[in-house]
């Protein structure tokens, strides 16, 4: 099993955490940043690049969930390439990468 390495995040993922922080801090910018450092972190604490499931949507990807968000990444060698993060509790069909 291969160990991370490396972690790219890309324009998309970052995009969706801005409009995350963005939701949330209309209530809390606590709140808000508590959001975002949970999925970084749990994105940041991945020790291998294959550690968890394969997306149900397209399994060519993987994906882990952290509170209500899905954050889907792929393996390239070493590294975890981070694609997007969905509200799990919105509707699948609007989760596209």
């Amino acid at each position: 099993m291969a160990r991370v390495e490396k972690i790219i995040w890309t324009l998309e993922i970052s995009k969706d955490l801005e409009n995350i922080y963005n939701f949330y801090a209309e209530k809390s910018e606590r709140a808000a940043s508590r959001v975002i450092e949970e999925i970084i972190s749990e994105v940041e604490n991945l020790k291998f690049a294959r550690q968890y499931q394969a997306d149900e949507l397209n399994p060519n990807y993987r994906r882990i969930i952290v509170g209500h968000y899905k954050v889907v990444y792929r393996v390239k060698k070493n590294e975890l390439v981070v694609l997007r993060a969905f509200d799990t509790r919105s509707n699948p069909d609007n989760q596209f990468f």
